[in-house]
């Protein structure tokens, strides 16, 4: 017998198990953001994709809660597995202050 909340639209069986958003992709796989490198000229994490090419992510991508890294040479995503709290107070102004990048203000 189904239960009353199973029977509704969007249900899920297994209350734990949550649907994926339908705006979210659907990664490949998972990666923790330990095994990305930085890259501090383009400043974004990067990772060795299959393709030859790299997942990148950034920091203002992590601060918004966004989680899948791209390939831009293919079709491939990863979920990037990380704590958001570590990345809560991220100012992307503060950060190019400190790499010494001058954006002139049209």
């Amino acid at each position: 017998m189904v239960s009353y909340s199973e029977s509704l639209p969007g249900a899920v069986a297994d209350p734990r198990r949550l649907p994926t958003p339908p705006h979210s992709p659907t990664a490949d796989d998972e990666l923790e953001i330990e095994d990305f490198a930085w890259d501090d000229v383009k400043k974004v994490f990067h990772y060795p994709c299959p393709c030859g090419d790299r997942f990148e992510i950034s920091r203002a991508q992590l601060a918004k809660g966004e989680e899948v890294a791209t390939c831009p040479s293919c079709s491939l995503l990863v979920r990037v597995v990380y704590d958001m709290m570590d990345y809560e107070d991220y100012d992307e102004d503060e950060e190019e202050e400190q790499s010494g990048t001058v954006i002139p203000v049209l």
